[in-house]
C-alpha cells in the first residue's frame, strides 16, 4: 500500500469520519463505517453502515451516485475509514464492487482487525490494478472501530465501567439510595447509556435503587437490561420489570416462576465464569455494555481484567450517609469533561 496522499485527501477522510459515527449502536457487533466518492474534487457519493446485516458503507456510497455520474467512477477516488471487506458474510464482498466500478484509487483509514481481513483486500485490489494508499487519519479510524476491535480479539462485548464518587471516595449507602452527582450529569449519564447495547447492575443495587435503566434524558435505542442474579430470587415488583421484553436474566435457578413470561431467560452453571458470560452474550449479539454499579460488580469486572474502559463521575461535595467506597482502580486517570460542579475522569485499560 501506498502513503501517497494530500490535504484534500484528509478533508475527505474527515468527511468519512463524520458518516461512519451516523451508524452509532444500530450496528450492534458490525465496525461504524463510513465511505466518501470524489471525483475531481467534487463528492459524488456518500454512505455509511447504517444498521447490523445492511449494506456497508461502500455499497450505499456507491448507491448514492447519480445516474448522470456513474461514468466519472472510473476517474474518482473513494475514502473509506476500514479496510474493504473481501470476504462474504451477510453482504458481498466490498473489494468486488470497487473493482466491478473501476474505481481506479482507494484511500484506507485503518485496517481491519478481523483475522479473515489482515490488510488482505489492499492486495486484492492492488491486483487488479487499484491504487491503495493508507490515510493519516489512522487514529482517528481505529478509534471508530474501537469496539469492534475488541471483539475480534477477546469474542466479547466492549465494556464500559461508570460510577459516581463523593469527593471523599464514596459511591453510595448500604441502607438507602444517594444521588451523587449534579442533575445536569444525568443527561451525560443517559447519552453514554444510549451509546451502547445494554446496561448491566448487579442485584444488590437493584434492590435497593430500584432504577428504571433507561435513556428517557437522551434519545436511541432502547437498551437491554442485563440482570446477573445466580440464585434467582430478584424481587419482580422492580422497576426494571415494567418493560420485561428488554431484561436478559442470567440465573443458575430453573424454577423461577413469578418473572413477567417475555423476560428472556438465560441458565448457567455454578461454575459459569463472569468471563464466560460476557463470551455467551457476544455470541447472542450484544456487543457493548455499560456497567453501572455497585461497587462488587464493578470491582469484579476490574479485577478480572473484563473493561476497556472507566468513566469516574467526581462530586466536590461529601455525604455523610454514604458508606460504600469506590472501586479501587489504580491512578492515572485524565480528565474527560467537566459538566456543572462535577469532574468527570477518563481511564483506558490500553493507552
Amino acid at each position: 500500500m501506498s502513503s501517497s496522499f494530500n490535504q484534500l485527501d484528509l478533508a475527505y477522510m474527515d468527511r468519512a469520519i463524520q458518516l461512519a459515527k451516523l451508524g452509532g449502536t444500530q450496528v450492534k457487533t458490525n465496525p461504524n463505517v463510513g465511505a466518501v466518492i470524489v471525483h475531481n474534487q467534487t463528492i459524488i457519493g456518500e454512505g455509511w453502515h447504517e444498521y447490523f446485516g445492511g449494506p456497508h458503507a461502500e455499497v450505499n456510497a456507491l448507491k448514492s451516485v447519480q445516474e448522470r455520474d456513474l461514468q466519472k467512477l472510473k476517474d474518482s477516488t473513494i475514502y473509506v475509514t476500514l479496510e474493504p471487506c473481501n470476504h462474504h458474510g451477510k453482504t458481498p464482498p466490498c473489494v468486488e464492487a470497487i473493482i466491478q466500478n473501476k474505481i481506479p484509487r482507494v484511500v484506507i483509514g485503518t485496517l481491519d482487525p478481523n483475522p479473515q481481513m489482515a490488510g488482505s483486500s489492499g492486495r486484492i485490489l492492488e491486483a487488479a490494478g487499484i491504487e491503495v494508499c493508507m490515510s493519516e487519519r489512522i487514529i482517528e479510524c481505529k478509534n471508530l472501530i474501537e469496539k469492534f476491535s475488541v471483539q475480534q480479539a477477546e469474542k466479547r462485548p466492549f465494556i464500559t465501567l461508570k460510577w459516581a464518587e463523593t469527593f471523599d471516595g464514596f459511591i453510595g449507602s448500604n441502607t438507602e439510595r444517594l444521588a451523587i452527582s449534579h442533575p445536569l450529569t444525568q443527561f451525560w449519564t443517559h447519552r453514554l447509556r444510549s451509546e451502547r447495547q445494554a446496561i448491566w447492575v448487579g442485584k444488590n443495587t437493584l434492590v435497593l435503587d430500584n432504577p428504571l435503566l433507561d435513556i428517557r434524558k437522551s434519545t436511541g435505542i432502547t437498551l437491554r437490561i442485563i440482570v446477573l442474579d445466580r440464585k434467582g430470587n430478584l424481587p419482580s415488583h422492580l422497576q426494571i420489570f415494567k418493560h420485561p421484553e428488554n431484561i436478559l436474566y442470567i440465573t443458575e435457578n430453573h424454577n423461577i416462576i413469578d418473572l413477567p413470561a417475555n423476560v428472556s431467560m438465560h441458565y448457567i452453571y455454578p461454575q459459569t465464569t463472569l468471563s464466560d458470560i460476557l463470551r455467551e452474550i457476544y455470541a447472542n449479539g450484544i456487543g457493548s455494555i455499560l456497567v453501572e454499579g455497585g461497587a462488587k460488580t464493578l470491582e469484579d469486572f476490574y479485577q478480572q481484567n473484563l473493561w476497556d474502559e472507566c468513566f469516574k463521575i467526581q462530586s466536590p461535595k461529601r455525604n455523610e450517609r454514604a458508606n460504600i467506597k469506590a472501586p479501587s482502580v489504580n491512578s492515572s486517570w485524565s480528565l474527560h469533561s467537566q459538566i456543572g460542579p462535577d469532574l468527570i475522569f477518563l481511564k483506558k485499560s490500553k493507552v
